[in-house]
């Protein structure tokens, strides 16, 4: 299967930077984001089922208004069946090695509670190094930025 890319162009579909482009953040909450993290209380990482993968990455792709990538390659046929571009975005998104693990903190001048989920992950050329990719607070997700 080829790689994802740009809509329109041949880079390569980077998914933070290009969710981040899409959300308008030129800064991404990455620093309070990680903070908050870094702060909680994380329960242990466990393998996230290819059906809840699926199921948040659709969750971003629809949140952050992601267009599908197209293959300007392909026979027309071949463009009526968007699958094989979902999958790869969805696999950009959230690899196939993806773990998650649920964690509570506090936050705010309060010090509410707050719970969440960050989910943890891989990419081809990273050397299998695994990396906080999203951060679910409540019903918002949030890129990490690594």
């Amino acid at each position: 299967m080829s790689s994802a890319t740009q809509p329109g162009t041949n880079q390569p579909l980077e998914p933070i930077r290009h969710v981040q482009e899409k959300a308008n953040c030129t800064q991404p909450p990455a620093a309070s984001i990680n903070t908050l993290i870094h702060l909680a209380q994380i329960k242990p990482l466990s393998p996230l089922k290819s059906s809840e993968r699926r199921r948040t990455a659709d969750q971003i792709i629809a949140d952050f208004g992601l267009e599908l990538p197209i293959d300007e390659d392909a026979s027309p046929a071949d463009k009526a069946a968007p699958s094989a571009g979902l999958t790869a975005l969805r696999k950009s998104l959230l690899p196939e090695n993806a773990l998650s693990a649920r964690f509570t903190t506090t936050a705010g001048p309060d010090l509410k509670q707050v719970s969440g989920t960050v989910y943890v992950g891989s990419h081809d050329g990273t050397g299998n190094e695994q990396r906080i990719l999203w951060a679910r607070v409540g019903d918002k997700m949030y890129p990490t930025g690594a």
